[in-house]
């Protein structure tokens, strides 16, 4: 008998479509990647995944048009850091970038090899088919 699983965290039932805000839908990537890289379960793995590719989709027209009067004044500061980050990518390229993270994430699920651990405490990882 097959069990349904049960996703109790929020990220699974998060709401969000075309029409939401691109600093929101840049968030929840944010935060599908930092649950996504902490969890276990295969299961929500794949879903996790999905809903990172989906919003990363959706964040995609929004990257290069003009930000919205009402945010400019929370993404503005009135000194500029010391520190100017070298990592300066386009937007659309880094958006590209992860998504086609998220789309190998998501083929490489069915392919999932359990590592075991040899003496010593190195771990190895059994060819495919075994």
């Amino acid at each position: 008998m097959t069990t349904t699983p049960h996703f109790s965290h929020a990220l699974f039932t998060t709401p969000f479509d075309h029409i939401t805000d691109f600093t929101e839908l840049a968030d929840n990537c944010s935060q599908f990647v930092g649950v996504l890289v902490e969890c276990d379960d295969p299961i929500q793995k794949m879903v996790l995944c999905g809903r990172l590719s989906a919003c990363l989709a959706l964040l995609q027209p929004t990257l290069l048009e003009p930000v919205p009067g009402y945010l400019k004044a929370s993404l503005t500061v009135d000194d500029l850091p010391l520190d100017v980050p070298v990592f300066e990518p386009e937007v659309d390229q880094l958006r590209r970038y992860c998504q086609l993270l998220t789309q190998m994430l998501l083929a490489h699920k069915g392919r999932h090899r359990a590592a075991v651990k040899k003496p010593g405490g190195a771990y190895a990882y059994p060819a495919y088919g075994t």
